[in-house]
């Protein structure tokens, strides 16, 4: 046995078989039904039926996912990431300008306009800010928020994809019932 080890099956009282090698003698092995196996020591080994070539997998080697479990996690990360950028965003979203108005100031000051600049007035009003002209902070505002709609909307994209991926990975089936076929 050039570079391999020989391996042996334990024996559990399910009726399955444990495959073993001489580096496991006296741990605990946890079988398939539950039941907990103790590698025996090495003379004990040589009494234990050998294993031949490609049975059991060995208990302690890595377990692989399924492709239904990979497009779960790929999902599940896709909506968390989206899920902290949304909130990051919500957080940083863009605060309407505030105004503070005075009826007493407003009347002041319109008592000291000249009848041609409340004219102006009352004819930007009337066309309203839109075909008037705005005030500087409305457009800086919508500039901002027209931008961070953008943000958003590309961060709805990865969490619909998540949702997808998260879907297809339930539905897919799991790896056991694709081998019974």
């Amino acid at each position: 046995m050039s570079g391999m080890t020989q391996k042996y099956l334990l024996p559990c009282g399910c009726g399955s078989k444990l495959e073993v090698d001489r580096s496991q003698c006296g741990l605990t092995l946890v079988c398939t039904c539950g039941a907990q196996l103790v590698v025996p020591t090495l003379r004990g080994l040589q009494d234990l039926e050998p294993a031949a070539a490609g049975d059991a997998p060995s208990p302690t080697a890595p377990r692989r996912w399924s492709r239904g479990q990979g497009l779960i996690f790929l999902g599940c990360v896709l909506l968390l990431a989206s899920g902290v950028g949304e909130g990051a965003l919500w957080l940083m979203r863009p605060k309407p300008p505030r105004f503070e108005w005075s009826h007493e100031e407003n009347l002041k000051e319109l008592d000291a306009r000249r009848l041609t600049q409340l004219w102006d007035l009352w004819d930007l009003l009337r066309k309203g800010l839109e075909e008037g002209g705005e005030f500087e902070p409305v457009t800086q505002y919508r500039q901002q928020l027209a931008k961070h709609q953008v943000f958003v909307w590309t961060l709805v994209l990865p969490a619909a994809l998540g949702v997808l991926l998260l879907l297809a990975g339930l539905v897919l089936p799991s790896g056991a019932s694709r081998r019974k076929r």
